[in-house]
């Protein structure tokens, strides 16, 4: 058994014969001082998700980001990686998440892309002053600020 919690930080033991496995890529967006991030829940996360299969890591980060914010992704490098067990929805998942510091090209983040499932946890992505970043809350169960700090010297 192994304690999987949720995005709201509530934890169930689940079997090892219930994980899936999720390889997944999230983007760190920044122009100046700013870093583009989508509400989630009750805070704000990164845009990015799950990798398809038949997708390189890079094709899958830029298809999320072009998805949940409707910009065009470019020249995506990896600051850093992390692991962590979740549930999302019924699903109970081991994941590895890998942090890419993404280039955009201009434009304006719009909800266009976004499935009707994504409108019921997600809005319009925003750009946030980077010095807010230790004031926000990240419902996610990975603490990715480290990984901004990191994209912001590349």
């Amino acid at each position: 058994m192994i304690a999987v919690p949720d995005e709201r930080g509530v934890v169930r033991e689940t079997r090892l014969d219930e994980l899936s496995w999720r390889p997944s890529a999230y983007a760190i967006v920044l122009r100046g001082e700013e870093i583009l991030l989508l509400p989630y829940l009750d805070g704000v996360d990164l845009p990015g998700g799950g990798i398809e299969l038949g997708e390189s890591l890079e094709e899958g980060l830029l298809r999320e980001l072009a998805e949940e914010t409707d910009l065009d992704g470019y020249d995506p490098v990896l600051v850093g990686a992390a692991s962590s067990f979740f549930r999302f929805d019924d699903d109970c998942v081991q994941s590895v998440m890998l942090y890419y510091r993404v280039l955009v090209h201009p434009g304006e983040p719009s909800v266009a892309n976004l499935s009707d499932a994504e409108r019921e946890t997600t809005g319009l992505a925003r750009w946030h002053p980077v010095a807010d970043l230790p004031d926000l809350h990240l419902p996610s169960t990975v603490n990715w600020r480290p990984f901004v700090t990191r994209a912001r010297s590349v």
